[in-house]
């Protein structure tokens, strides 16, 4: 089961955002495609990407002068990756819609702590596309 009796998720599951498609004055539909992260797995997440780099700078120890530059710097890193991963509710893996100036659908690969909104091109016609949350 992937909610609780109040309603929180706990398991990682597929999300659609409704998105608006705009070239020039033109608006159409689109969706965004996004994973949506249950609390411990995002905790999961962010313990794997600090422990990860806690390893990597403790494997630097050994390495003779370079060690006082890598060993904070893998430490800072993996602390703010892991913060990064612990505050990214969801990731985004891909929008798609019909672009308003030549009509043919399209799939956008999106990045994965993707704000919106967002500017692209078609892929097809290269007109200039604003992709807007709704």
């Amino acid at each position: 089961m992937s909610s609780s009796k109040h309603g929180v998720c706990k398991v990682s599951r597929p999300v659609t955002q409704p998105l608006a498609i705009l070239h020039d004055s033109t608006t159409v539909e689109g969706v965004a495609y996004a994973i949506a992260f249950a609390q411990h797995e995002r905790i999961l997440r962010a313990l794997k990407s600090w422990l990860g780099f806690t390893c990597a700078g403790v494997a630097a120890i050994i390495i003779p002068i370079l060690h006082f530059i890598f060993v904070p710097l893998l430490l800072i890193v993996g602390a703010v990756l892991g913060v990064k991963r612990l505050r990214m509710v969801r990731m985004y893996t891909h929008a798609s819609g019909i672009c308003p100036r030549c009509q043919q659908a399209f799939e956008l690969g999106l990045d994965a702590a993707q704000h919106f909104p967002k500017w692209t091109y078609c892929p097809h016609c290269r007109a200039s596309l604003k992709l807007i949350q709704r």
